[in-house]
């Protein structure tokens, strides 16, 4: 059990990122025929694997960081009041990330794309579906509170370093 934690210490990004591939490959699987008719799925597949690559973005970091010895393990991500730079640099391209979807989705008409390619989906218990345009813009303006929330939190811990 201690080598699974040394390995997911020292390699969580690694995991991170396999998931993330995981699951593009498995989004263009989920849906009914009637959701995705008339649904152009190359574009799809593209605006997908353009998200898959934002998604990474920040756990390229991490592995840069880990790899090069400047962050020694994935519990240095919990104290940025140590101001590391990668550290900062993390959380950066979190909101880089969240930045360029939520300018897509508010301001380039990104949630109606979305909507017409199924690209959000819902899987809540007996109403799943694509999620609409009106929502995904408040899912959108709604995050960035979060993430300032979240930031607070992760400010506030005194996590030990290993």
């Amino acid at each position: 059990m201690n080598q699974l934690f040394d390995f997911l210490s020292q390699y969580f990004w690694l995991v991170c990122i396999v998931v993330a591939l995981f699951n593009f490959m498995v989004s263009d699987r989920f849906g009914t025929a009637e959701e995705d008719r008339g649904v152009d799925r190359v574009l799809r597949r593209k605006y997908l694997g353009r998200f898959w690559g934002l998604s990474v973005l920040p756990w390229l970091v991490v592995g840069y960081a880990q790899i090069t010895g400047a962050v020694p393990s994935i519990w240095a991500y919990f104290r940025p009041q140590d101001r590391n730079p990668y550290v900062w640099t993390f959380y950066g391209a979190i909101l880089f990330v969240y930045g360029v979807i939520a300018y897509w989705i508010l301001f380039m008409d990104g949630a109606r794309i979305a909507e017409d390619l199924s690209l959000l989906k819902s899987n809540a218990r007996g109403k799943g579906g694509v999620v609409s345009a009106f929502w995904m813009k408040i899912i959108a303006i709604g995050l960035l509170p979060f993430f300032a929330f979240w930031m607070f939190l992760i400010w506030d811990m005194n996590v030990p370093v290993q």
